[in-house]
């Protein structure tokens, strides 16, 4: 009597190896994701002094805006870079969010921007 295989050993080799590096690419994004929010949960801890009730919401919405994020990445980014210069970031030519600072090193928004500190 014949053993029959699997549904995932009658996949060609090469689809097999394409759905385990996108199992792993999620893995990775899924452990990402989870640093981030516990470094951006502490920062706001240190330097806004939110407290567990006020983090764990942000930690919820966060996790919500990644997975709308990642549902479509495309529409996901135009609607972060949107967001974030309605608050007065200024999006880099990479992608990423440059911060500004006065002399003083206190913030201050893209408008403001003359002769200022960039990170």
């Amino acid at each position: 009597m014949k053993k029959r295989k699997g549904a995932a050993q009658q996949l060609p080799y090469a689809q097999r190896l394409q759905m385990q590096k996108e199992a792993e690419i999620g893995a990775h994004r899924e452990d990402a994701a989870q640093t981030a929010l516990k470094i951006a949960c502490v920062a706001l801890n240190d330097t806004e002094g939110l407290g567990f009730y006020r983090l764990s919401r942000f930690a919820v919405h966060l996790m919500e805006l990644i997975d709308e994020y990642y549902s479509d990445q495309e529409l996901g980014e135009l609607r972060l870079n949107r967001r974030l210069q309605q608050m007065g970031f200024e999006i880099g030519p990479t992608g990423g969010i440059q911060a500004h600072q006065d002399g003083n090193g206190n913030p201050i928004r893209r408008e403001e921007v003359g002769h200022a500190n960039c990170r």
